[in-house]
């Protein structure tokens, strides 16, 4: 399943927050813009939300890519998560890793 239908999904089942986090880092994270198929899927806050953690985490656009927007090389996995925390408003509980996932709670 495709990741933006992955999130619609957990939201038309009101899927508890914590569980967007690894969506949205993914979401953030990746080279490819999102598309406006994909911008109505997501709707306009949650497209506004990952296009601000993405313009705060990225690199300029070049002619020979100019689809691809990859992530600054200066920039730690710390400094994604910091920014898709705030940038989505949540809080972390626990900053260690546990079994690949964060442990997460809604502000």
């Amino acid at each position: 399943m495709e990741l933006v239908d992955r999130i619609q999904l957990y939201k038309e089942y009101e899927v508890a927050q914590k569980h967007f986090f690894p969506l949205y880092m993914q979401l953030v994270k990746r080279k490819e813009l999102i598309g406006l198929n994909e911008a109505r899927i997501l709707g306009i806050e949650t497209l506004v939300l990952v296009q601000s953690a993405r313009e705060r985490l990225r690199a300029h656009v070049t002619k020979e890519q100019p689809f691809h927007s990859p992530i600054r090389k200066d920039i730690k996995p710390k400094d994604v998560t910091d920014v898709v925390v705030s940038t989505f408003n949540l809080s972390l509980t626990d900053a260690s890793l546990t079994g690949g996932m964060l442990s997460l709670r809604v502000r």
